[in-house]
């Protein structure tokens, strides 16, 4: 796939700033429309070392408001995250609606770097794939405009441009040791990423390769993508209003909520006093043995209590609760979604509370909410 791209690509200075001002003044065009219309905007920018990415980034800052951009930097894992399913960190930096989030590598790592590092590889690569494509697909279904970028250039323009770094004191600490060794692995590495986007590029979330060895060819190319894809979800944003505003409100509880399982269930059955306080002391000293167990074999552990009003939820999860060592544990009460929570993707300030591994979270209530009282109260579009 790479292998064939045209990295002879460029275009003049002359054609350059002819063309730069127009796409400038459309985009902080489109951002403030983007805005208005509450759209998310996320862009990744993937890409061999010293390709340009800081540099392209900026380009792409510098006619946008900043108000509205967040740059994430994302660096191998540091203790605390290396301790959470390895998209925790990036579902915590997803952009709230009307917002643009940068990021400068991404969640790519993981079957880029580590898989050639071999430290993913078999079951956990293709488990590693399978979360990247349900991560992009749950945010790119909530309206959020995906785009990724990758950079690319040759192994030859690679080296000639760490050692025009490392000839400057001011530049040279930009070329790692790590920089080196993936340049010498660049077939490997060339080999992993033509399967990754292959397996990644979708309609929702599509990849655009770079021909970075023109920084100016390469600016025009990115503002000319992103243009087009803000261009073309703001039409469909007010399409779809015009067709809502247009429908009949009235709505019709599907059958599924005219019936319910719950109609079978025995809510007479009843337990002896005596029975219950013994179950419930043995029960409750074997959680606390099986809470030193997750914790010393790091396995994450998450409870969901739901339920109607006043059907015991506080008081279940103060029994679990009661022999546990609180250092190992956190309750979280889930109440209606402030303006912070509501402005991202519902699943985001679920996922802001994931546990450690060895650790235990319980949810009083949870994400089902947006297929009970929200789908009930008519707060979710079917």
């Amino acid at each position: 796939m790479l292998a064939n791209i045209d990295l002879t690509r460029e275009v003049t200075k002359a054609d350059y700033r002819k063309a730069k001002p127009d796409l400038e003044l459309k985009l902080a065009a489109l951002q403030r429309r983007a805005r208005e219309l509450g759209i998310p905007v996320l862009i990744v920018f993937e890409g061999w070392g010293a390709a340009g990415k800081g540099t392209l980034i900026n380009e792409l800052l510098l006619p946008l408001d900043p108000r509205g951009v967040s740059v994430i930097s994302s660096l191998a894992p540091n203790e605390e995250e290396a301790l959470r399913p390895f998209l925790w960190r990036f579902w915590c930096h997803t952009p709230a609606r009307g917002r643009i989030t940068i990021f400068d590598r991404s969640w790519y790592r993981r079957v880029l770097a580590d898989r050639v590092a071999r430290e993913v590889r078999g079951e956990a690569l293709h488990e590693a794939f399978a979360d990247i494509l349900a991560f992009e697909r749950q945010l790119g279904e909530d309206g959020t405009i995906i785009l990724k970028f990758f950079l690319h250039i040759s192994a030859k323009e690679q080296k000639k441009r760490f050692k025009k770094l490392e000839a400057h004191a001011s530049t040279a600490w930009r070329v790692t040791k790590a920089d080196w060794k993936h340049h010498r692995q660049y077939d490997r590495l060339l080999k992993a990423t033509g399967e990754m986007i292959g397996r990644t590029d979708t309609e929702f979330a599509p990849w655009t390769i770079v021909e970075a060895h023109d920084q100016r060819f390469a600016t025009l190319k990115i503002f000319s993508t992103l243009i087009a894809a803000l261009e073309r979800r703001i039409a469909e944003k007010e399409n779809a209003t015009k067709a809502v505003r247009s429908k009949p409100s009235s709505v019709e509880l599907p059958a599924e909520l005219k019936a319910s399982v719950l109609d079978r269930v025995n809510l007479a059955r009843t337990l002896p006093e005596a029975d219950y306080r013994r179950r419930l002391k043995r029960g409750q000293d074997r959680l606390r043995e099986l809470e030193h167990e997750i914790y010393r074999h790091r396995i994450p552990v998450v409870l969901v209590f739901e339920g109607w009003d006043a059907a015991g939820k506080g008081g279940n999860i103060k029994r679990v609760t009661r022999n546990l060592d609180p250092r190992g544990y956190e309750v979280v009460p889930i109440a209606a979604p402030h303006d912070i929570e509501k402005a991202h993707h519902y699943l985001w300030r679920f996922w802001m509370e994931m546990p450690k591994a060895g650790h235990v979270t319980i949810f009083d209530r949870s994400w089902y909410g947006r297929v009970l009282v929200e789908r009930v109260e008519g707060f979710c579009s079917e």
